[in-house]
């Protein structure tokens, strides 16, 4: 044991101090304690090399004080900085609202009010976040934190939120084109992020706003791993569900339900280091299909992508309802590598009314991206067989064919109870690129003798085209028995522009020719057009098949009609004589010169005539006119002026058919007739004159009426009889009367 003692040489280093300590036999030290005395400075850095006899005990003892006192300030020191944790997070809710607010801010968060409810929850209200073209509001966050250490926000609700997202317009940096893995792989890191920071939360009484595209998010709720969103768009009436399922590995499954498509979607999607592969069994309305894709991890479109739909059923309100009331088939796509292979077999059934039966369909196409070629498209049906070409190459883009493609369609009319026409028609369409981006095609048809209704075409023929934007009928002709018809002209489908012009020849038996032709859509506005006819010697046996004998033999020996219209009533003039004759009947004629303007018709000459002798004569005007661009054509103006004078020759057929029906015999009769005010308010005037009026079959005693003189004037409230005198015996009669009417006619 060494003993206390003083070091005279470092009493001002060392001081007093007392040291006790053990040694082994071999004089090595097992142990040392300072027994008092205080140390000023740091022993072991000052002692010399050389003291007295008991300094390495004296070394080794301030060593170990030295070592002591820095262990006790370490561990004094871990326990302050435990207490501050301790502290911080005891006092987290405290200084939490202080912190958040300009972190916050920092990232284009801002809040208006922050309440603490308790210990971790607190409510903000009004909160945004912005950037360059992403708006995010909220008017209610209802957040608890389950602390700071955990890093993450349990039981979210968020009310009231919109996401207004505005498209970054005349950007010069080019898009990163990812592919499909990469965009599937970055949104599931950011949902499984979300995932991680809110385990469980909902949003209700959203909204997303993209333009003028709005969309509804009535409710969002995320409860690890599952996610479900309901969303609407008011605009185009649709509601859509969604449900995922996102693991954090392994298979994602999701589902789509859409009510108002009737649509149902589950897929089941799994990504590795290979690429991603997706599943899935869907149904639309009761059909069912299923579609399969797998893209590898730098693919846009899929390496391979099956769809197959064994049996399916178009539902008939979304068919034509003029044309098909059923439609069934089934549908395989297949698509390796950039290539396609479609097949596609129908059953159509038309609506009854047409009656033409089922039609069943074929249809085989290949293609890649950029072009589609038809291997097969047929339809088939009661007398009706259309084939497109084989090989008919088809491309996506204006002009839309690369080669010359054909169709060829065989018609049997007979067999289309719904056309009155029985025949058969082949009919051949080529499609080819032209100059501009429309293809142009030229059709033709023919079929020999087409019967229609009483009437025989023993050659029909149509040759025309269409180059966009006129549809051309180059030619069009049928033979019949006593006449050849022929047309030709154009329609331009943008403007609805006609030029037109069609001929009838029969022979000796008359012809016919009329010409067309309108400047833009002449049921619109501006609408100009004008036409022309004439017609000489057209008779009646040329329609023999087509009227009944009862009719009789008409014909009209000359006809001159033209006309033209600029935004307003057709001005026109007319000019013809034609003559009939029924059964045991005389030969009337009829001979015309009318002129058409904005006021209505004029009549200059109409005079009727019986065996070539003058019967009546009238003339006149009448306010009709006719508005080829109104739906209502013919217009009739109630309130304007009309004016119209009948009159009656003395020695023709009326008076002689007259007196051989009735048993009257009169003498020079005259009798005019005139209407006049307006066609809401008519006024008619009747004036007859006879110098004798007798029964035939009278006895001799029996005196005639003679010179008599009869006025008489009807409106709509009565008819009165002004005037009415004769003589009989030599002995003046007169007479005078009124008929108020008891309702205006």
């Amino acid at each position: 044991m060494y003993r206390s003692g003083r070091d005279p040489q470092h009493a001002g280093l060392f001081g007093e101090f007392a040291i006790t300590g053990f040694a082994d036999k071999n004089s090595n030290i097992r142990a040392i304690r300072v027994i008092r005395g205080k140390v000023k400075k740091d022993p072991c850095a000052s002692l010399p090399a050389t003291g007295f006899e008991s300094r390495p005990c004296l070394v080794y003892a301030c060593r170990e004080m030295a070592a002591g006192k820095r262990r006790r300030r370490l561990l004094r020191g871990i326990a302050g900085i435990l207490i501050a944790i301790v502290a911080l997070v005891a006092l987290f809710p405290v200084w939490f609202p202080w912190l958040l607010r300009p972190v916050a801010k920092s990232f284009g968060i801002r809040f208006g009010a922050y309440e603490r409810i308790s210990y971790a929850h607190f409510v903000a209200r009004n909160v945004t976040f912005t950037n360059d073209n992403i708006r995010l509001s909220a008017e209610r966050v209802d957040a608890r934190i389950q602390s700071i250490l955990f890093r993450r926000v349990d039981d979210v609700a968020i009310t009231g939120w919109s996401l207004v997202i505005t498209p970054s317009e005349g950007s010069s940096e080019p898009r990163t084109n990812k592919s499909v893995y990469d965009v599937y792989q970055q949104v599931r890191r950011i949902t499984s992020k979300v995932q991680q920071w809110i385990p469980k939360g909902t949003a209700t009484a959203g909204s997303i706003r993209v333009k003028d595209e709005i969309i509804a998010i009535p409710r969002l709720e995320i409860s690890v791993p599952h996610i479900s969103v309901k969303a609407s768009s008011p605009a185009r009436k649709q509601d859509l569900e969604i449900v995922a399922v996102v693991a954090p590995k392994g298979v994602d499954h999701f589902s789509l339900t859409n009510s108002s498509l009737q649509i149902g979607l589950n897929l089941s999607a799994m990504a590795n280091s290979q690429g991603l592969a997706i599943q899935s069994t869907n149904s639309w309305t009761t059909n069912l299909f299923t579609l399969d894709a797998y893209f590898a991890t730098k693919d846009r479109l899929p390496r391979a992508a099956d769809l197959i739909a064994h049996a399916f059923v178009i539902p008939p309100e979304l068919l034509p309802t003029n044309a098909l009331q059923a439609f069934s088939g089934s549908l395989e796509a297949h698509w390796r590598t950039n290539m396609f292979d479609l097949r596609m077999d129908g059953l159509a059934t038309t609506v009854t009314s047409n009656q033409t039966g089922p039609l069943v369909i074929n249809l085989h196409a290949t293609g890649d991206p950029k072009s589609l070629t038809l291997r097969q498209a047929n339809v088939s049906g009661s007398g009706i067989q259309i084939e497109v070409k084989e090989g008919t190459r088809l491309v996506y883009a204006p002009p839309f064919l690369s080669e010359t493609g054909a169709l060829t369609a065989f018609i049997d009319l007979g067999k289309q109870t719904n056309f009155p026409v029985s025949g058969k028609i082949k009919a051949d369409v080529l499609a080819y690129s032209g100059p501009n981006r429309i293809p142009e095609i030229s059709f033709t048809a023919a079929g020999p003798n087409l019967l229609f209704p009483k009437i025989e075409a023993r050659d029909f023929k149509v040759v025309g085209s269409l180059e966009w934007p006129f549809l051309r009928i180059r030619e069009a002709k049928a033979e019949f028995d006593a006449a050849t018809a022929t047309t030709s002209g154009e329609f331009n489908l943008t403007n609805r522009a006609i030029a037109a012009r069609a001929h009838l020849a029969a022979g000796e038996s008359g012809s016919a020719e009329l010409q067309l032709s309108t400047a833009g859509d002449w049921r619109g506005s501006p609408a100009r057009g004008e036409f022309s006819a004439a017609i000489k010697g057209l008779d009646s046996s040329v329609f023999t098949n087509l009227l009944s004998p009862q009719s009789g033999n008409w014909q009209v020996d000359h006809a001159n009609i033209q006309g033209d219209w600029t935004n307003g009533p057709v001005m026109f003039h007319l000019s013809g004589q034609g003559q009939w004759r029924g059964s045991n009947q005389p030969i009337f004629s009829l001979a015309a010169d009318l002129t058409g303007n904005e006021d209505g018709v004029s009549i200059s000459r109409l005079d009727a005539s019986a065996n070539g002798e003058l019967v009546a004569q009238a003339k006149g005007t009448v306010p009709v006119t006719f508005l080829p661009q109104t739906t209502n054509q013919f217009h009739i103006e109630w309130g304007k002026p009309v004016q119209i004078q009948t009159t009656v020759l003395p020695h023709g057929f009326f008076w002689n058919e007259l007196t051989n029906r009735f048993p009257l015999v009169l003498k020079n009769p005259d009798l005019h007739a005139e209407l006049s005010g307006t066609l809401r308010q008519p006024l008619g005037h009747l004036s007859l004159r006879l110098d004798e009026l007798r029964y035939r079959d009278a006895a001799p005693e029996v005196p005639p009426l003679a010179q008599i003189a009869l006025d008489a004037d009807i409106s709509p409230t009565n008819a009165e009889m002004s005037k009415l005198f004769f003589f009989i015996a030599k002995q003046r009669v007169n007479f005078s009367s009124q008929l108020p009417f008891k309702n205006q006619y």
